[in-house]
């Protein structure tokens, strides 16, 4: 990646979307058939009352802001725009997975690496303890 980008290290939660922009903003799950999916109490369902304002839990304005489209992100984008005077816009995948990575670019993230794997599903013998191949 050969350019520099800002990401916001914070959800946008309830409280940081004013009111106004809330009822102005189009929200896809309100307008479909479908609406959103919410919890019910016992499991993960679709239903057209379930949108950001009603998610099917408890959440107050400090929570993120839950059941938006990508349409949704891309219209709060261009109001944070104009209401900044800066361009911001969502990250590209990319941009994404550097920041997620922390700006690693190895095959594992963690501290230490993930085991390596068995030489086949049916050998007992691992990389490590499988004999050496002979010349």
């Amino acid at each position: 990646m050969g350019h520099a980008f800002y990401l916001q290290t914070t959800p946008v939660t309830k409280a940081s979307t004013p009111a106004s922009l809330r009822r102005r903003l189009p929200h896809r799950a309100e307008r479909g058939d479908s609406g959103g999916s919410g919890w019910n109490g016992s499991e993960l369902v679709q239903k057209k009352e379930y949108t950001w304002k009603t998610p099917g839990f408890a959440q107050t304005d400090d929570h993120p802001v839950v059941l938006v489209t990508y349409a949704d992100a891309v219209s709060f984008t261009s109001w944070a725009s104009a209401k900044s005077g800066r361009t911001i816009r969502l990250p590209t995948e990319a941009e994404y997975e550097l920041a997620a990575r922390a700006g690693t670019t190895t095959a594992c993230t963690a501290a230490t690496p993930r085991p390596r794997p068995r030489k086949s599903a049916g050998s007992r013998a691992t990389p490590e303890t499988a004999p050496a191949p002979s010349a």
